[in-house]
């Protein structure tokens, strides 16, 4: 079965008078990438949400986002002002020997030292909250199943694409075999008419040996089989389990060498015009093939 590894997920629970929601985005990459962005109060939950996402996702980059949202103290979050009476001792201290200066006639306010962040900070505190945790739990399931619905909703459109490009280069390989002995017969006819025009009579001997060479040089048969069986493995590989990306990716290379290698033995331009054409329809396959995981 075909996943694509772009998608999306969102879901949200309810916990108290607040609300959790956690989003997911995934995009291609070689390897599995998850990168979290939690509330404090969730962070030393990281590492069982992340057991979560690997159950079901196998590649890709996958950035989820986890927000709170609701009363702080129902969310196992406290905050508490807190002032550094030590520090606004000596800020007093000083301001009066600089005011004994004579050189400062403005008085102190409170808002100078409230608005200091040196002396007046909210710090916050965090408390086990097993209700928040089972929300998390619920809300990081319900978007790893919608991440995944159109994950494989994705994979069924380009399976369905890459199947097609598949049956084009299935087409061709079939022009190609048709027309590889035409080109063999039509170099015979024009190698014959040269030994006319040059000498009368046409040594036959020599007209087969050069024959020979020359289909020999242009022999594409084990190509075509070649390409012929890895068609059917990329067919077969689209209905397996799991992650199959790479190893799509790894037939896709094999197809294109063969694919030059025609190319370069056919040295003639109507095989040349089918070669350039299934060249073409492998590209696509090749970035189809990227968006697999």
């Amino acid at each position: 079965m075909v996943t694509s590894m772009t998608g999306y997920g969102f879901a949200e629970e309810k916990i108290a008078d607040g609300r959790i929601s956690v989003e997911m985005k995934s995009v291609n990459h070689r390897f599995l990438d998850v990168q979290f962005h939690l509330p404090a109060v969730l962070r030393n939950q990281e590492e069982e949400a992340r057991k979560i996402v690997n159950e079901k996702v196998q590649r890709g980059k996958v950035d989820i986002t986890v927000t709170l949202t609701g009363n702080p103290s129902s969310l196992g979050v406290e905050k508490h002002l807190h002032i550094d009476w030590h520090l606004l001792r000596q800020y007093l201290q000083e301001a009066k020997q600089m005011q004994a200066f004579g050189a400062f006639d403005g008085k102190l306010s409170l808002n100078d030292f409230l608005f200091n962040e040196q002396i007046v900070s909210v710090q916050e505190e965090t408390r086990e909250a097993p209700a928040i945790h089972q929300a998390l739990w619920n809300a990081m399931h319900n978007a790893c199943n919608s991440l995944m619905s159109m994950r494989n909703k994705e994979g069924r459109l380009l399976s369905r694409d890459l199947e097609s490009y598949l049956q084009h280069i299935s087409q061709c390989l079939e022009v190609l075999e048709t027309r590889v002995p035409e080109v063999q017969s039509r170099y015979r006819q024009k190698l014959e008419q040269k030994m006319k025009a040059m000498v009368d009579t046409v040594d036959e001997e020599r007209l087969l040996t050069e024959v020979a060479v020359f289909a020999d040089k242009s022999d594409v048969s084990e190509e075509l089989a070649r390409m012929h069986a890895h068609v059917k493995q990329c067919k077969e590989t689209l209905g397996e389990p799991g992650a199959i990306g790479r190893k799509l990716d790894f037939i896709t290379q094999e197809m294109n060498r063969e694919a030059n290698t025609i190319g370069s033995k056919g040295n003639d331009q109507s095989l040349s015009k089918v070669v350039v054409e299934m060249k073409s329809i492998l590209e696509k396959v090749k970035e189809q093939v990227q968006n697999i995981e």
